[in-house]
């Protein structure tokens, strides 16, 4: 014999069981919020490489202002 709670359970599922299993909305959050992430990650990117350049180009030239520094002094 089943118990009430089981055959609760047994007319919820029969009437569930046809519709798709996937909910569009919970995809399409979890898709933006990737997006959002995989943007934040390339613009961070970004950001470090423009400032390493930065870096680069100044010690460079701090570089090369000690050696026009030492080759005018001769």
């Amino acid at each position: 014999m089943i118990s009430p709670e089981e055959e609760k359970f047994y007319l919820q599922w029969e009437k569930e069981r046809t519709l798709p299993h996937y909910k569009r909305k919970p995809f399409l959050i979890g898709l933006s919020f990737g997006l959002w992430i995989m943007i934040a990650i390339v613009l961070f990117s970004f950001g470090f490489a423009w400032l390493y350049q930065q870096f680069t180009s100044e010690m460079n030239e701090q570089r090369f202002n000690e050696l026009k520094h030492l080759k005018n002094k001769k």
